[in-house]
């Protein structure tokens, strides 16, 4: 019976996707060159191989990556077997002794660890940061340092660590920490939003809309408070990832070191200058030096957040960013987002905004109309 070519390729990219995927965000080489380049009789092998390993992988089957990362250096050893035209078990399937099993020399080792890290969440009762979960496992996998688990797997890998009752397990990249203040931290955006819209509300209601430049001056405010903010925001990133920092990804922790240092400077200045601001105000002095300063450095700020925002919003920035190894894209996104490998295309379309601002303008404009309805305007 003749399979259809078409069939097998269509079969070959759905069962690979993540695979496929998996390698693109790592930016490392598929196991082959090109879709056109591989015989309808090797993507039969691959699919077949990719689901033996899924079917025999016990629990490890709920790490997608890792089981990406076991294809992926077992199907080198398939293609190295079926290039020397002869059939012979997979080199990280032997064991010592001479007896072959994928079982034992690749599932196991994992699934033991795993194991042995479920048995310290005392009932789902231990904190999150006393023990690695599926999650922390499978992020291992998010990097391109996994490669250093090398293959066959090394024993003595972090990886492969089994925990000690004393020590405490260091977590992959996120550590859930069980504090009130998460309540800032994972809702800072309307913290701020809430904190500074009061702020401006409170000086228009002491002292007027700002419809001089001595107002003006004094709503300018807002700046230190948004600076200070954000790095209280900052600060809570830096004590709640306490936990994983020894087996976090560099770039995460760098950006996170940055983004301490840019707001701890930022706002140390903005405070400084506003202050200097004030007391320029006070004095009824003519030279405004920092006050010029201070609506420049706001202005560049406000400025490069507007782009930002746009760039974000707009379809093809988010392909060229997601397709190009270019530095500007990837900094660009990195300096903005942590970049995951879950949920990195998740993102608003302008569609879903025009939606949103057809149907608050609806709103406001039936609010109006009830209201000139109910004095007799209409």
């Amino acid at each position: 019976m003749k399979i259809d070519e078409k069939a097998i390729t269509e079969v070959f990219k759905k069962v690979l996707d993540n695979y496929i995927k998996w390698c693109t965000y790592l930016r490392i080489r598929l196991v082959w060159n090109s879709l056109e380049a591989i015989d309808r009789e090797r993507k039969l092998f691959l699919v077949s191989l990719y689901f033996l390993i899924w079917g025999e992988a016990a629990n490890v089957r709920f790490l997608p990556e890792c089981i990406c990362y076991i294809f992926h250096q077992m199907a080198k050893e398939l293609d190295a077997i079926l290039d020397h035209g002869e059939a012979e078990h997979a080199a990280s399937c032997r064991s010592e002794d001479g007896s072959v099993s994928f079982l034992d020399q690749i599932i196991r080792p994992i699934y033991q660890v795993i194991a042995v890290e479920a048995a310290n969440n005392n009932g789902g009762k231990a904190a999150h940061s006393a023990w690695r979960n599926y999650d922390d496992f499978n992020e291992y996998f998010w990097s391109p340092s996994c490669f250093e688990l090398q293959w066959p797997m090394r024993k003595e890998s972090p990886f492969l660590r089994k925990p000690k009752k004393w020590k405490r397990t260091a977590k992959s990249s996120f550590v859930e920490h069980r504090t009130f203040l998460h309540l800032y931290r994972s809702f800072h955006r309307l913290w701020i939003f809430l904190i500074v819209m009061f702020q401006v509300l409170t000086i228009i209601g002491f002292t007027g809309a700002p419809t001089n430049l001595d107002r003006f001056k004094i709503m300018l405010s807002i700046g230190p408070t948004f600076a200070i903010m954000n790095f209280i925001e900052c600060c809570l990133d830096v004590l709640l990832m306490f936990g994983a920092y020894t087996t976090a990804r560099g770039m995460a922790i760098s950006r996170l070191v940055i983004r301490f240092l840019w707001w701890g400077v930022g706002s140390g200045f903005a405070t400084y200058v506003y202050l200097k601001v004030l007391d320029e105000r006070k004095k009824n002095s003519s030279d405004q030096f920092y006050f010029h300063i201070y609506i420049i450095v706001l202005g560049a700020y406000a400025a490069l957040r507007v782009v930002f925002a746009l760039l974000l919003k707009l379809p093809c920035s988010h392909a060229l960013s997601r397709l190009s190894d270019h530095p500007f894209f990837q900094f660009f996104k990195w300096i903005y987002q942590e970049r995951y490998f879950v949920g990195r295309g998740l993102f608003e379309r302008p569609t879903d905004y025009i939606r949103l601002g057809l149907w608050s303008s609806l709103q406001e404009l039936s609010s109006i109309f009830q209201n000139c309805n109910t004095h007799g305007m209409i």
